[in-house]
Formats: C-alpha cells, sequence, structure tokens
C-alpha cells in the first residue's frame, strides 16, 4: 500500500511533463494551471516548508502521513479565501512554520502531542497557499491559477512524504532517523537564515 502511494505521488508529479510530451496541452486552462504549478514551488520558501513538512509527516509513521496530507490538503484549500488578508506576511508565515515543523521534527520528542502534527500541516498548507497568492482576492485570478497553485505544493508535498515513509519502512534502523533528525535541523538552520533575508529586505 505504501509502495503504491509513493508510486502514485511520483506518477502526478510526473504527469505535467509526460502530457505536454504527448501534445495533451492543449488547452490554455491546462496550460495555466501547469504554469501555476511549477511557479508554486519555484521560490526556494516553499521548498523548504514542504521539506520541513515533508520530514515531519514521514517521519511519524504512515497512519499519521495519512492523517497529515489530509490536514495538509484542507490548509491548502482554506488559504485560498484567506490569502487577501494575509499576503503580506506570506513569505514570513511559510518561514515561520517551516522552521516550527523542521525543529518539533529535528526534536522528535516521544511526548509531543498528537494534536501537533495536524495542527502544523494545516498551517503548512495555509503557509503555502497563502504565498502563492500574494494577497490576490478569490475572484481576482482564474480558477486554473487556483488549481496550480492548490495541485504544485500538494503533489510535492505527498511524493516527498510518501517516500520519507518508504524508506524509514525498509530502513527501520536507528541511524536512518537519526539521519532524518539531522537533515530537519539543517532544514531548521536554512529556514531561519531566509527568514533573516526576509525581514531585513522588509519582507
Amino acid at each position: 500500500m505504501k509502495i503504491g502511494i509513493a508510486c502514485w505521488a511520483t506518477v502526478l508529479a510526473l504527469w505535467p511533463g509526460l502530457a505536454l510530451a504527448h501534445g495533451m496541452g492543449n488547452s490554455v486552462g491546462y496550460w495555466l494551471t501547469l504554469e501555476w504549478m511549477l511557479e508554486s514551488i519555484n521560490s526556494p520558501v516553499v521548498p523548504l516548508l514542504l521539506i520541513g513538512f515533508a520530514v515531519l509527516a514521514g517521519t511519524s509513521g504512515a497512519d499519521r502521513a495519512r492523517l497529515a496530507a489530509g490536514c495538509f490538503v484542507a490548509g491548502l484549500l482554506a488559504g485560498i479565501p484567506a490569502a487577501e488578508g494575509f499576503g503580506a506576511y506570506g513569505a514570513v508565515g511559510a518561514l515561520v512554520v517551516g522552521a516550527v515543523c523542521s525543529v518539533v521534527s529535528a526534536a522528535s520528542l516521544r511526548a509531543t502531542p498528537k494534536f501537533v502534527l495536524p495542527v502544523l500541516s494545516v498551517a503548512a498548507g495555509l503557509a503555502a497557499t497563502i504565498y502563492n497568492l500574494d494577497g490576490h482576492a478569490i475572484a481576482s485570478l482564474p480558477i486554473a491559477v487556483h488549481f496550480g497553485i492548490v495541485l504544485g505544493p500538494f503533489i510535492t508535498g505527498l511524493a516527498l512524504t510518501s517516500w520519507i515513509v518508504l524508506i524509514l519502512d525498509a530502513n527501520q534502523q536507528d541511524w536512518v532517523r537519526i539521519l532524518f533528525r539531522i537533515f530537519s535541523s539543517w532544514c531548521f538552520a536554512a529556514n531561519v537564515i531566509y527568514l533573516a533575508f526576509q525581514i531585513k529586505s522588509g519582507g
């Protein structure tokens, strides 16, 4: 089942390129969705956020990862109406959420309350959409743009999370988890450094 999830996520991630290669990109709406799928993960802010979320969700186990994925989607969708009011804080918010996800994953505290993962997953989805919409109201952009902005982070986050679950399932030694904790600490540092640059440059 976990292999199926990971393979399906990878196929979804490759689908736009495969479709274009086979001449299936004739629709204007498709091209616009594809453009914004790629644009939504183009800035360093969103990949840092998605990596932090994926490591946190993936290292929590398959069942918890599925819960995190559902909460992440809810956050991505909720970010569409929220973007107009919070667009000015998009970059800072995304980097803060990414840093928190990374530090929680790096700490790997067994006593962490169960609500932390779903809350951070929703927050990650919210932060990604708010950052990508950059303060635009729902009616100000075509629906294809909204599709792309949601699908880009969703497919990327799902693929990363699924492969982390697979890696940990296949390699259950403690040193593998330690490597992920070290990686999470690097992600935390990267978020903080980029956040400092964002604040210094005025967001």
